[in-house]
């Protein structure tokens, strides 16, 4: 399975609000500091809700925002996960959970 839509809300460097994987293989091209990384860790977030590079939620939330969010579908499931740094919303087709390990588990 691959993912079929990514939305991204203030998270790190990234200017982007949705990307749309071409059918097959893709890869990700471009110059130093275009957000290749930064969108790969957004699709790690909504898929772990953590970062394999950063130690901390707030440190991933764009300059100008106050929270960040996540969304897309996987595995024929629609993903939702945004944070303020302190607190999580996260849903899975549409049902709402107040764990991480219940939306992790519904997720996965």
């Amino acid at each position: 399975m691959r993912l079929l839509l990514f939305r991204q809300r203030n998270f790190r460097n990234l200017a982007l609000e949705a990307y749309r994987p071409p059918p097959g293989l893709s890869a990700l091209v471009g110059a130093n500091a275009q957000g290749k990384t930064s969108l790969l860790e957004a699709v790690c977030m909504l898929l772990r809700l953590q970062s394999p590079r950063a130690a901390g939620l707030a440190e991933m939330i764009r300059f100008s925002g106050r929270e960040l969010g996540v969304a897309g579908h996987w595995q024929g499931r629609k993903l939702r996960a945004a944070t303020d740094g302190k607190r999580w919303k996260l849903a899975a087709d549409g049902t709402d959970f107040g764990r991480r390990a219940d939306y992790l588990a519904e997720s996965g």
